[in-house]
């Protein structure tokens, strides 16, 4: 892709790992119980990201009446490197929870779960 990655690529890197770090690692070890996604979810996986492993999205069904989940073969910077595969997902998503087929939070039953990969 045309100026990617940008000059600044290592300098952005460091100065997004501190956004990370002090914005994730006390609430990662000490996460809110009454924190809860109150709308449907989906969840784009990439399986290769060197930075975020797949593992960090375990069990984010507890935290979601409604999650789909789905996994692509893409790194990092799935947005840069798929666009029309992401744009069309969440497209899908937002067809499927207007005309019903996947559920708002509202009509859900308790503890209801859509995962899709």
């Amino acid at each position: 892709m045309a100026g990617h990655p940008a000059p600044t690529l290592t300098r952005d890197a460091v100065n997004g790992l501190w956004l990370y770090r002090a914005n994730t690692r006390d609430r990662a070890r000490h996460p809110r119980r009454d924190r809860f996604a109150r709308v449907p979810v989906q969840l784009v996986v990439p399986e290769r990201d060197p930075y975020l492993s797949p593992r960090l999205y375990q069990d984010l069904d507890r935290w979601a009446s409604v999650l789909q989940r789905r996994s692509v073969d893409a790194g990092h910077w799935l947005p840069l490197s798929r666009p029309e595969l992401l744009a069309g997902w969440i497209a899908e998503f937002v067809d499927a929870v207007r005309v019903g087929s996947i559920p708002s939070v509202g009509h859900a039953a308790s503890g209801a779960r859509t995962t899709a990969r």
